[in-house]
């Protein structure tokens, strides 16, 4: 006669289908409702983006004046294509058609996901790492937000789970295939790295299935190479720029921080960022590095050529420049004084509101961080 616990395992067994889509339904639900409107600041961007894309003008104003070349443009187009459908709606039903949508692409990903899983390798303990990944916050509150941490975590875990059930098929299947490419495609558009991080293991299925040769093969190739140059072309097509995606300015911040003892040819291609201050020259750059001063210093050469856009006031300007060179707290104090009623007389914004974050939590948690939101790092319960 078998025992209770026998007879759990073989319910959980038996009907593991449900209880997986129980565990993902409920816990995304869950997340749905008490985790809220989640907004991070690198949203605006995107959302600047999208706006962007709706006119060629736009998206030239974008690119030219807001956002010249030289930055940013390893912005993708998946997030600002999302916006632009989303802005199409209500703005009362915006956030909770994104969430809903983000909610439902990442619980279809994750049932399949598993699915395939205990279908290779069958444990009950699939279950308990699903819903272990179900009550991790951070991953919840993806979906909670316009990011591409949520989408592009979806298809690519959809991705890798394709690739692994074809790797232990008979034969490389057609449509499971083209799902991969077309997922392949999307996920880049979000993160162009993506595509490399399910085009390798499609590769490696070819390989195992000795399809290196094959057809399928070069239709991976181009898949690869279209989700790589599919925004490159378009922004050569309306704005007569081609630039590959990457890090740009910021990749010059975090290596000249890291590696200032650069070689002849990247010394050269430094040179190609230019202008530069009379007084900031490239080797005065790799000497002391690029931080706030020297970035201020670029910021206004650029915003002369007419690059950038933003707030002018030429009396600030003046008094901030008094202000770095004054050593004196107590002239500094004045110089502080003399711009904040200059702020006052011509305000560059206009705060319309502000708003708090509710949080609720036990009296013996302790190690949450104050800040703009709760950050749950160095918990630890009394």
């Amino acid at each position: 006669m078998k025992s209770w616990g026998e007879h759990t395992t073989d319910a959980l067994r038996h009907h593991y289908a449900w209880w997986l889509a129980a565990t993902i339904g409920l816990s995304h639900v869950y997340a749905l409702i008490v985790y809220g409107a989640t907004f991070w600041v690198d949203s605006s961007c995107y959302i600047e983006l999208g706006e962007a894309l709706k006119s060629p003008a736009a998206l030239r104003h974008y690119y030219e004046v807001l956002w010249p070349a030289w930055r940013d443009t390893h912005f993708g187009l998946g997030v600002p294509v999302f916006w632009v459908g989303l802005s199409h709606l209500p703005s009362i039903w915006q956030w909770p058609a994104m969430a809903c949508i983000q909610h439902l692409v990442a619980g279809l990903a994750l049932f399949y996901a598993f699915r395939v899983a205990n279908r290779l390798w069958p444990t009950l303990w699939h279950l308990a790492v699903c819903g272990l990944l179900c009550c991790l916050p951070f991953y919840q509150s993806f979906h909670n937000m316009l990011m591409t941490e949520s989408l592009v975590s979806s298809m690519l875990l959809a991705g890798v789970a394709i690739t692994l059930d074809l790797l232990h098929s008979e034969r490389v299947r057609l449509k499971p295939f083209a799902l991969v490419l077309l997922f392949i495609v999307l996920t880049a558009q979000f993160r162009v790295y993506f595509a490399l991080m399910l085009g390798i293991p499609a590769g490696l299925v070819l390989m195992a299935h000795r399809q290196v040769w094959s057809g399928k093969a070069v239709c991976l190739g181009l898949a690869m190479a279209g989700a790589v140059l599919l925004l490159p072309l378009y922004r050569l097509a309306v704005t007569d720029r081609f630039s590959m995606p990457g890090l740009k300015a910021d990749t010059l911040v975090y290596v000249l921080s890291a590696n200032p003892d650069v070689s002849p040819a990247a010394r050269a291609e430094l040179e190609k960022l230019g202008p530069f201050p009379p007084d900031r020259s490239v080797a005065r750059l790799l000497k002391e590095g690029l931080w706030y001063e020297p970035l201020a210093e670029m910021g206004r050469v650029w915003k002369a050529k007419g690059w950038t856009g933003g707030y002018e006031n030429p009396q600030i300007e003046a008094l901030a420049q008094q202000w770095i060179d004054n050593d004196d707290p107590a002239g500094q104090r004045g110089l502080y004084d003399r711009m904040q009623q200059i702020l006052f007389d011509d305000p560059p914004f206009l705060p319309l509101g502000q708003y708090g974050v509710s949080t609720a939590r036990r009296a013996d948690i302790t190690g949450i961080l104050d800040g703009s939101g709760s950050y749950p790092w160095n918990v630890r319960r009394l």
